[in-house]
């Protein structure tokens, strides 16, 4: 090994504290990268198993072949291997019919894998086919040839190009303190014959040095990380039924492409980190490296301070501001590094923050199943009789009836958001109305003054829920209404054909329909009661009393007003056994399956908190590795720096600066460097955290509703707040060193 090298190995144990840290930061860099092609690579085997499970180990299975068209499916070339079974199906006439399951070549466009249909269809032989589409998206047959495995690998790459840029950042501003640090060496060798070439490669020797050294340790760190989330996730998803149904579970599931993968990305991102310090140090000048003035040579317009400072401050806050300034590299490489920090823990905040918003469940949580019924009044009552029966529930029933209102609504109904998002109606409109019962409970907190109302009151669900508009999922006021505004009701009926209903414009009613019910409106809501829709479309809700619906549907039980479903949220003892007994209840009540829909609220709720909770593990610990590479750097800075400067403040002592005063100026620079970073990463967290709201509750984003955006001010104090802490801290550390500082072995001092 020659001079060089060994000088390089023994830099980096004569500065042990810088490189434990600047090694901390490559195997968490390295650990990151390992877990995350680990996750994907065992979320692609764990896939695979359950389509194979669930499905069987085949891409398309022909059933009810001639064995003349079995053999020559079976010799395309885009089958890799088959196998033909004797069949119970036979299409073709007299003889022995095979069923067929062939796997494709792995890549076949899905355009061939069906022309092998066609062949057969050519052949004037029916079948049967069966297409194995999960395994087929897995082993890369799509139309689009990019199937489930490249979408996977795809995402990893994505993810490990953040990770690998972020780590970049922080690995070299590592290297760039190091190479600084070695200035005077490098000018020394250069002046005794070193060439720019043997610098340079000490300082990529530091970084092979480095990285064979945490390599090994981060992949071990990863593969212990994925190893125990691996066990928490199989506990928490078969807990709550999401995996392991069929017996498929989540395993390590290790490849050496991983491994590989983590050394390729490790290697290339600390050499890249190191690249530029590496030809700064190369190209700089033996006299200038020796007498490092290339340090000292500051302009006077780059430390130029505002009067301001020095009246807040005082004269050690103008020291601190000039400290900062001359230092600017290593100032915005710790800056960045917090300000790293910042936005990944305001933008993992926010995900999660929208997950748990998209997969709340819509029904209260007093409501543990739901069972949605369609079809008319006849079959709505014989559940309400069978749920009835059962004294383990209790649970609400809605109607929902759309009769048609005959009253015209002229355009001031509706209001000016309605018409923007409607387009504008400009002329008088009717349409259909949604009736829904509410127990008279809860109505009476609804609409307290509609005791002494005679007639059918009702409230008016003035609000369209959640709607996409300009952009974004939104809501807003529809209708302007007017209390004890009356609505006129008819039967949706036409007595003899449909041109004998005519409008009389002068009652402005319709002739020809035999009018139901008039309800009048005492009250508005923007807050329906669990189950009852929103307004929306030009169609109004309205709720009324159960005991006035109950009276109604008795009255008119001869009508054929129809009531197009019926929900019924139930609150069980144990909602599990619930839905299990309530399907036989229902066939025993005569009430057809196809008719009928049983969901189990309380279940999904739990797999709703399970996904949850997995999305909050996996971002805060993805965020949690990045921003602890982040916090290396920047405490590799932060220290290194104040290691750096022993002479300075020596200097400093030597002028007559107090130790109260060196704190003040040292303690104002912290609070600078937290600004600074603050003030980069506060604008920068919010504009994430809104592009990840404006992706995700686009159209294809969720289905459910997501209140409108709202900037993450908890998490950005907390972030601010982290930064502060950890700022300070470690400029408390690096005071303790300072302690007993010799002024004159200092000032004299040439190896820092």
């Amino acid at each position: 090994m020659n001079i060089i090298y060994k000088l390089t190995l023994r830099h980096l144990l004569m500065n042990r504290a810088r490189t434990l840290v600047t090694l901390l930061g490559i195997v968490l860099s390295v650990a990151t990268v390992c877990a995350v092609a680990g996750y994907m690579h065992a979320y692609i085997d764990y896939a695979y198993r359950n389509a194979q499970a669930q499905y069987g180990d085949w891409h398309i299975r022909f059933c009810g072949l001639s064995e003349e068209a079995a053999n020559r499916l079976t010799k395309s070339g885009i089958v890799e291997s088959a196998r033909a079974e004797p069949s119970e199906y036979s299409f073709f006439g007299e003889g022995e019919a095979f069923d067929v399951y062939i796997r494709l070549i792995p890549g076949t466009d899905a355009g061939e894998a069906y022309a092998l249909e066609q062949d057969i269809y050519e052949g004037t032989e029916r079948h049967i086919a069966d297409y194995n589409g999960v395994l087929m998206a897995l082993d890369g047959i799509s139309y689009d040839d990019f199937g489930l495995r490249k979408s996977v690998y795809a995402l990893a790459a994505a993810l490990i190009a953040v990770i690998a840029g972020s780590s970049a950042v922080v690995i070299a501003n590592a290297f760039n303190i190091s190479a600084a640090d070695r200035v005077r060496q490098f000018g020394i060798l250069k002046s005794v014959g070193g060439t720019g070439r043997q610098i340079m490669r000490a300082v990529l020797f530091e970084a092979l040095a480095l990285s064979l050294a945490a390599i090994p340790l981060g992949a071990a760190a990863g593969m212990g990380l994925q190893a125990g989330s691996v066990i928490a996730l199989n506990r928490i998803m078969t807990g709550v039924g999401l995996i392991g149904k069929n017996g498929v579970v989540l395993r390590m599931a290790w490849h050496p492409a991983v491994l590989a993968v983590t050394a390729a990305v490790a290697l290339l991102t600390v050499f890249l980190s190191a690249w530029r310090p590496a030809r700064r140090a190369a190209k700089m000048p033996a006299i200038e490296a020796i007498r490092q003035t290339r340090d000292i040579y500051i302009r006077k317009h780059e430390t130029k301070t505002s009067p301001l400072t020095q009246r807040l401050f005082g004269f050690e806050g103008v020291l601190a501001v000039k400290s900062l300034k001359r230092g600017k590299g290593k100032h915005r490489a710790a800056v960045v590094s917090l300000t790293v920090g910042i936005v990944l823990f305001v933008s993992v905040y926010s995900f999660v923050r929208l997950m748990k918003q998209s997969v709340m469940s819509y029904y209260d949580e007093k409501y543990n199943a739901a069972l949605t019924v369609y079809g008319g009044a006849d079959r709505q009552d014989a559940v309400n009789a069978a749920l009835s029966e059962r004294g383990d529930i209790g649970f609400v029933f809605w109607k929902y009836i759309y009769l048609l209102q005959a009253d015209y609504m002229p355009p001031s109904f509706y209001t000016e958001e309605y018409n923007e998002w409607n387009g504008s109606l400009g002329y008088v409109s009717f349409g259909s109305v949604r009736l829904n019962a509410v127990p008279d409970a809860d109505f009476a907190l609804l609409a307290p003054e509609s005791a002494g109302i005679g007639g059918i009151p009702a409230v008016l669900i003035n609000t369209t829920g959640d709607i996409w508009s300009k952009g974004r999922y939104t809501s807003f006021t529809p209708y302007n209404m007017t209390p004890g505004e009356v609505l006129r009701l008819y039967e949706n009926i036409v007595p003899d054909e449909w041109g004998s209903v005519t409008w009389d414009p002068v009652t402005g009613e319709y002739a020809g329909y035999d009018e139901y019910v008039s309800v009048t409106l005492v009250a508005e809501t923007a807050r329906p009661p669990a189950g009852a829709p929103y307004s929306w479309n030009g169609t109004p809700s309205v709720l009324i009393r159960d005991s006035d619906y109950r009276l109604l549907t008795g009255i008119y039980a001869g009508s054929p007003v129809y009531v197009a479903r019926g929900d019924f949220l139930v609150t069980a003892a144990d909602a599990d056994i619930f839905c299990e007994e309530a399907e036989k209840a229902l066939s025993a009540a005569g009430v057809d399956s196809a008719y009928f829909s049983i969901r189990n609220l309380g279940q999904q709720r739990r797999q709703d908190a399970a996904i949850i909770l997995i999305v909050s593990l996996a971002g805060y610990g993805f965020a949690a590795l990045l921003s602890l590479i982040a916090a290396t750097s920047a405490a590799a800075t932060l220290s290194t720096g104040m290691a750096l400067r022993r002479r300075e403040f020596a200097v400093l002592y030597a002028a007559g600066m107090t130790g109260g005063g060196l704190n003040k100026m040292l303690n104002l620079e912290s609070l600078f460097y937290t600004l600074n970073s603050i003030a980069f990463g506060m604008p920068l967290g919010i504009a994430v955290s809104y592009a990840l709201h404006a992706i995700i509750t686009r159209p294809a984003g969720v289905s459910a509703y997501v209140p409108p955006y709202a900037p993450p001010l908890a998490p950005l104090a907390i972030a601010a707040g982290a930064a502060g802490l950890m700022t300070f801290a470690i400029t408390a550390a690096g005071k303790r060193r300072l302690r007993g500082l010799s002024i004159a072995e200092a000032i004299k001092s040439e190896v820092t």
